[in-house]
Protein backbone atom coordinates (compact mmCIF):
# COMPACT_ATOMS: atom_id res chain seq x y z
CA UNK A 1 0.00 0.00 0.00
CA UNK A 2 2.68 2.47 0.74
CA UNK A 3 4.11 1.83 -3.10
CA UNK A 4 0.52 2.64 -4.15
CA UNK A 5 0.67 5.76 -2.04
CA UNK A 6 3.03 6.95 -3.80
CA UNK A 7 2.41 6.31 -7.05
CA UNK A 8 -0.07 8.26 -6.24
CA UNK A 9 1.03 11.37 -5.00
CA UNK A 10 3.95 11.27 -7.58
CA UNK A 11 1.03 11.00 -10.49
CA UNK A 12 -0.56 13.72 -8.79
CA UNK A 13 2.73 15.85 -8.32
CA UNK A 14 3.88 15.21 -12.46
CA UNK A 15 -0.52 16.27 -13.21
CA UNK A 16 -0.06 19.58 -10.84
CA UNK A 17 3.55 20.27 -13.22
CA UNK A 18 1.56 19.73 -16.44
CA UNK A 19 -0.93 21.33 -15.39
CA UNK A 20 0.76 24.70 -14.11
CA UNK A 21 3.33 24.54 -17.55
CA UNK A 22 0.20 25.01 -19.38
CA UNK A 23 -1.58 27.36 -17.36
CA UNK A 24 1.96 29.34 -17.34
CA UNK A 25 2.42 29.03 -21.28
CA UNK A 26 -1.32 30.34 -21.63
CA UNK A 27 -1.04 33.12 -18.99
CA UNK A 28 2.15 34.24 -20.80
CA UNK A 29 0.43 34.03 -24.26
CA UNK A 30 -2.81 36.33 -23.19
CA UNK A 31 -0.97 38.87 -20.99
CA UNK A 32 2.41 39.40 -22.28
CA UNK A 33 1.61 39.55 -25.93
CA UNK A 34 0.84 43.52 -26.78
CA UNK A 35 -2.88 44.43 -26.22
CA UNK A 36 -3.13 46.46 -29.54
CA UNK A 37 -1.35 46.02 -32.56
CA UNK A 38 0.62 49.10 -34.41
CA UNK A 39 -1.66 48.78 -37.63
CA UNK A 40 -4.86 49.01 -35.40
CA UNK A 41 -3.79 51.91 -33.45
CA UNK A 42 -2.96 53.58 -36.74
CA UNK A 43 -6.83 52.75 -38.17
CA UNK A 44 -8.21 54.15 -34.89
CA UNK A 45 -5.62 57.45 -35.60
CA UNK A 46 -7.17 58.10 -38.85
CA UNK A 47 -10.53 57.52 -38.42
CA UNK A 48 -10.51 60.15 -35.86
CA UNK A 49 -8.51 62.46 -37.74
CA UNK A 50 -10.90 62.11 -40.87
CA UNK A 51 -13.98 62.76 -38.08
CA UNK A 52 -12.19 66.00 -36.80
CA UNK A 53 -11.87 67.04 -40.51
CA UNK A 54 -15.13 66.25 -41.34
CA UNK A 55 -16.93 68.38 -38.68
CA UNK A 56 -14.48 70.92 -39.05
CA UNK A 57 -15.13 71.28 -42.65
CA UNK A 58 -18.90 71.02 -41.69
CA UNK A 59 -18.74 73.46 -39.02
CA UNK A 60 -20.55 77.06 -39.97
CA UNK A 61 -20.23 78.81 -36.49
CA UNK A 62 -17.71 79.86 -34.12
CA UNK A 63 -19.55 78.12 -30.83
CA UNK A 64 -19.73 74.82 -32.93
CA UNK A 65 -15.90 75.43 -33.70
CA UNK A 66 -14.96 75.53 -30.28
CA UNK A 67 -17.42 72.33 -28.91
CA UNK A 68 -15.17 70.51 -31.76
CA UNK A 69 -12.08 71.92 -30.83
CA UNK A 70 -12.85 70.98 -27.38
CA UNK A 71 -13.86 67.50 -28.83
CA UNK A 72 -11.08 66.71 -29.88
CA UNK A 73 -7.77 68.84 -29.56
CA UNK A 74 -8.88 69.30 -25.46
CA UNK A 75 -6.82 67.78 -22.70
CA UNK A 76 -9.08 64.72 -22.46
CA UNK A 77 -10.16 64.94 -26.26
CA UNK A 78 -10.38 62.42 -28.82
CA UNK A 79 -6.56 63.30 -30.05
CA UNK A 80 -5.26 63.27 -26.71
CA UNK A 81 -6.45 60.19 -25.53
CA UNK A 82 -4.63 58.13 -28.19
CA UNK A 83 -1.63 58.88 -26.51
CA UNK A 84 -2.76 56.52 -23.36
CA UNK A 85 -3.13 53.94 -26.14
CA UNK A 86 0.33 54.36 -27.12
CA UNK A 87 1.59 52.66 -23.67
CA UNK A 88 -0.37 49.62 -25.10
CA UNK A 89 1.56 49.02 -28.39
CA UNK A 90 4.67 46.75 -28.50
CA UNK A 91 7.95 49.04 -27.18
CA UNK A 92 9.67 48.85 -30.55
CA UNK A 93 6.57 51.26 -31.95
CA UNK A 94 6.20 53.47 -29.38
CA UNK A 95 8.35 56.46 -31.34
CA UNK A 96 6.49 55.76 -34.73
CA UNK A 97 3.02 55.85 -33.23
CA UNK A 98 3.67 59.21 -31.22
CA UNK A 99 5.37 60.44 -34.25
CA UNK A 100 2.69 60.13 -35.93
CA UNK A 101 -0.04 60.94 -33.22
CA UNK A 102 2.40 64.31 -32.83
CA UNK A 103 1.55 65.05 -36.93
CA UNK A 104 -2.08 64.41 -36.66
CA UNK A 105 -2.75 66.44 -34.08
CA UNK A 106 -0.70 69.33 -36.09
CA UNK A 107 -2.77 68.95 -38.97
CA UNK A 108 -6.14 68.85 -37.09
CA UNK A 109 -5.27 71.97 -35.29
CA UNK A 110 -3.49 73.83 -38.10
CA UNK A 111 -7.37 72.83 -40.04
CA UNK A 112 -8.81 74.23 -36.93
CA UNK A 113 -6.84 77.11 -37.36
CA UNK A 114 -7.84 77.90 -41.24
CA UNK A 115 -11.30 77.18 -40.18
CA UNK A 116 -10.91 79.89 -37.17
CA UNK A 117 -9.58 82.88 -39.60
CA UNK A 118 -12.43 82.28 -42.26
CA UNK A 119 -15.53 82.34 -39.56
CA UNK A 120 -13.82 85.43 -38.23
CA UNK A 121 -15.56 88.52 -40.19
CA UNK A 122 -12.50 90.73 -41.72
CA UNK A 123 -12.02 93.49 -40.97
CA UNK A 124 -11.72 96.65 -43.48
CA UNK A 125 -8.08 97.05 -44.18
CA UNK A 126 -8.14 92.91 -44.33
CA UNK A 127 -10.72 93.50 -47.10
CA UNK A 128 -8.62 95.92 -49.05
CA UNK A 129 -5.45 94.62 -48.70
CA UNK A 130 -7.11 91.13 -49.86
CA UNK A 131 -8.39 93.23 -52.67
CA UNK A 132 -5.17 94.73 -53.87
CA UNK A 133 -3.70 91.04 -53.84
CA UNK A 134 -6.05 89.76 -55.95
CA UNK A 135 -5.30 88.91 -59.67
CA UNK A 136 -8.09 91.10 -60.74
CA UNK A 137 -6.60 94.89 -61.81
CA UNK A 138 -9.83 96.45 -62.40
CA UNK A 139 -10.66 95.36 -58.12
CA UNK A 140 -6.72 97.00 -57.23
CA UNK A 141 -8.23 100.30 -59.74
CA UNK A 142 -11.25 100.71 -57.54
CA UNK A 143 -9.39 101.30 -54.44
CA UNK A 144 -7.61 104.85 -54.31
CA UNK A 145 -11.18 106.24 -54.92
CA UNK A 146 -12.24 105.03 -51.82
CA UNK A 147 -10.87 108.31 -49.52
CA UNK A 148 -12.96 107.49 -46.32
CA UNK A 149 -14.29 104.52 -44.42
CA UNK A 150 -16.64 105.47 -41.51
CA UNK A 151 -18.25 103.00 -39.21
CA UNK A 152 -19.11 102.26 -35.76
CA UNK A 153 -22.69 102.70 -35.95
CA UNK A 154 -23.77 99.93 -34.05
CA UNK A 155 -26.89 97.83 -36.46
CA UNK A 156 -27.11 95.02 -33.95
CA UNK A 157 -25.69 93.07 -31.12
CA UNK A 158 -25.56 89.38 -31.31
CA UNK A 159 -24.90 86.39 -28.48
CA UNK A 160 -23.24 83.50 -30.85
CA UNK A 161 -21.60 81.09 -27.76
CA UNK A 162 -18.96 82.46 -25.80
CA UNK A 163 -18.67 84.72 -28.43
CA UNK A 164 -20.63 88.34 -28.41
CA UNK A 165 -20.36 90.68 -31.43
CA UNK A 166 -21.73 93.97 -32.37
CA UNK A 167 -22.14 94.77 -35.98
CA UNK A 168 -21.74 97.99 -37.12
CA UNK A 169 -22.72 100.34 -40.25
CA UNK A 170 -20.27 101.05 -42.35
CA UNK A 171 -20.74 103.60 -45.55
CA UNK A 172 -18.10 104.45 -48.24
CA UNK A 173 -17.67 108.45 -48.83
CA UNK A 174 -15.95 109.14 -52.26
CA UNK A 175 -14.99 112.20 -52.25
CA UNK A 176 -14.52 114.38 -55.35
CA UNK A 177 -11.51 114.81 -56.71
CA UNK A 178 -12.31 119.09 -57.37
CA UNK A 179 -13.08 119.66 -54.23
CA UNK A 180 -9.66 118.06 -52.62
CA UNK A 181 -7.74 119.82 -55.57
CA UNK A 182 -9.19 123.13 -55.11
CA UNK A 183 -8.77 123.16 -51.39
CA UNK A 184 -5.20 122.10 -52.03
CA UNK A 185 -4.64 125.08 -54.11
CA UNK A 186 -6.21 126.94 -51.30
CA UNK A 187 -4.09 126.35 -48.53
Amino acid sequence: MPTELLVLYATWIVGYAIIAALLMGEYKVLYQKPLLTFDRFIEDTDRIKEDAINQIQMCQTLALLEQIREKFLAEYGLISNLYDKIELLPGEFHPEAGAYLKKTRRNVRDLFRVKREALIPMSDEQVVDKILGSPFPELAALIPRLKKIEGNIPITQLQEGLYHKVIFSQEIIEEDSDKTSSNGQQS
